[in-house]
């Protein structure tokens, strides 16, 4: 099954990415995932460890960036994480499977899904 998970480039330099990173790894050690990233950033070595593990990485922005932009920029909403909203972007890029299963980072994974 197709695994989805989403983070930006501030999220992967802290504790969410290294969090990410223990949920790849249960997730490859339970088997039958297929871990898929959701990435909003500049390639790291937070990607080149996903990399190294095979897991698919998925540039892309919500589709409503600059909108979310220009409301920061005028004082009415305040952004805490683009890659909060990368989960959207799922139905766009996925079209194969019937079924998908997404989680937060902070996932340890204990069995097969």
């Amino acid at each position: 099954m197709r695994w989805y998970f989403a983070i930006d480039e501030q999220g992967a330099a802290g504790q969410t990415g290294e969090d990410a990173k223990l949920a790849v790894h249960t997730a490859l050690n339970v088997g039958g995932l297929e871990p898929c990233l959701l990435y909003y950033g500049a390639p790291s070595d937070f990607t080149v460890w996903m990399q190294k593990r095979g897991v698919e990485i998925i540039n892309t922005a919500p589709s409503f960036l600059d909108s979310m932009n220009a409301a920061q920029a005028a004082g009415t909403f305040k952004a805490y994480s683009i890659g909060h909203w990368l989960r959207i972007a799922i139905p766009q890029v996925e079209s194969a499977a019937e079924f998908v299963l997404y989680t937060d980072c902070d996932m340890i994974f204990l069995h097969p899904v």
